[in-house]
C-alpha cells in the first residue's frame, strides 16, 4: 500500500530550479558550503568595515544603505553554516544537534551583544574622558566608540574566515563539516 498523495507536498514545486548534484544516491545534504560560508563572513567583514563611514552627519537613507550588507551576510554564512552542521551528524542525532546549535546561537549572540556593548560604552567614555552614561556622552565620542567596536568586530571575522581557510587548506578530518 503506498502513501496517500497530499496536494503540495508529493509534488515539486512548479518553476522551481532544479538542485544540481541530487539524486536519489546524493543526500540533499551533500553539498559543498565552503564558498557560501566565506561568501557570507566575506560580506560581514566588508559590511563592518563599511560602518567605518558612518558619522555624526549620516542621514537615514545612507544608515540603511550600510547596514544592509550586514543583514545580507549574516543571510548569506547562517543557512549554509547551518546546513554544513545540520548535514554532518548522522540522522538520529540531527534533534539534538539541532538543539545544540539553536543554544549556541542565542548564547553567541547574546554574548556577543554583551561583550561589544561593554566595549563600546568603554570606548565611547574613553573618549568622552568622562565615566557615566554613554548614550549622554557627546555624538562625536560615541561615534568613535562604534567606530572601535566595528573594528573588533570586523577584526573577530577575519580571524573566523581565516580558520575557515586554514582548515578547509589543512584538509583535516573535519572537512565533512563543509560538505
Amino acid at each position: 500500500m503506498s502513501a496517500p498523495k497530499v496536494p503540495g507536498r508529493n509534488e515539486p514545486l512548479r518553476g522551481a530550479r532544479a538542485a544540481p548534484n541530487r539524486s536519489p544516491q546524493r543526500p540533499p545534504h551533500d553539498v559543498d558550503h565552503f564558498v557560501d560560508v566565506l561568501v557570507g563572513l566575506a560580506t560581514l567583514f566588508a559590511s563592518y568595515l563599511l560602518m567605518l563611514t558612518l558619522g555624526t552627519d549620516t542621514g537615514a537613507l545612507a544608515y540603511l544603505a550600510t547596514m544592509l550588507p550586514v543583514g545580507l551576510g549574516m543571510g548569506i554564512f547562517q543557512s549554509p553554516n547551518n546546513s554544513a552542521i545540520m548535514g554532518s551528524v548522522p540522522p538520529r542525532r540531527l534533534g539534538v544537534t539541532s538543539g545544540l546549535l539553536t543554544i549556541t546561537r542565542i548564547t553567541g549572540q547574546l554574548s556577543g551583544i554583551s561583550i561589544l556593548g561593554a566595549v563600546w560604552a568603554s570606548r565611547v567614555a574613553a573618549h568622552a574622558g568622562v565615566r557615566g552614561e554613554p548614550s549622554a556622552a557627546p555624538p562625536e565620542a560615541q561615534v568613535s566608540g562604534l567606530h572601535e567596536t566595528m573594528l573588533v568586530s570586523a577584526g573577530l571575522i577575519a580571524v573566523s574566515l581565516a580558520v575557515a581557510v586554514w582548515g578547509r587548506w589543512r584538509g583535516g578530518a573535519d572537512e565533512s563539516a563543509y560538505s
